[in-house]
């Protein structure tokens, strides 16, 4: 079996640290800014409006917006009802038009609830996609 030299090992670690340094198992910059994924971001474009359509039920219209960097897919709208006393009492939803959004694309949305609009005191939108 041959031994290998203080000076030849003082070599080989030497090498290894280098050839090592370029990786990040040694990088400790904390400098440097995370590259962040392709995100879609649907919001509310504005606000929605809720009125009573032809048979007094309560709808909501609205628009939204993808904010994000990528085409968000199969978006949907929903609609949370409350009534006088904060009590959930009606939940409602669509596909947005259209249903895919590329980035700073905007779509439109209409709900329309089974519950009679003296009844609707608020709303909450709440928005999900693919």
């Amino acid at each position: 079996m041959r031994v290998l030299s203080r000076s030849r090992v003082l070599i080989v670690v030497l090498l290894a640290t280098i050839a090592l340094s370029g990786c990040d198992l040694f990088d400790s910059d904390d400098d440097e800014t995370p590259t962040s994924p392709l995100l879609a971001n649907v919001i509310l474009s504005g606000q929605a409006t809720a009125q009573a359509n032809g048979d007094g039920l309560a709808t909501y219209l609205g628009s939204v917006v993808n904010v994000g960097s990528v085409t968000a897919r199969n978006v949907r709208v929903s609609v949370n009802v409350f009534d006088g006393g904060n009590n959930l009492i009606d939940v409602a939803s669509t596909i947005a038009v259209p249903s895919a959004l590329a980035p700073q694309e905007t779509g439109t949305f209409l709900i329309t609830t089974a519950t009679p609009a003296g009844s609707a005191v608020s709303f909450q939108i709440v928005i999900e996609w693919d």
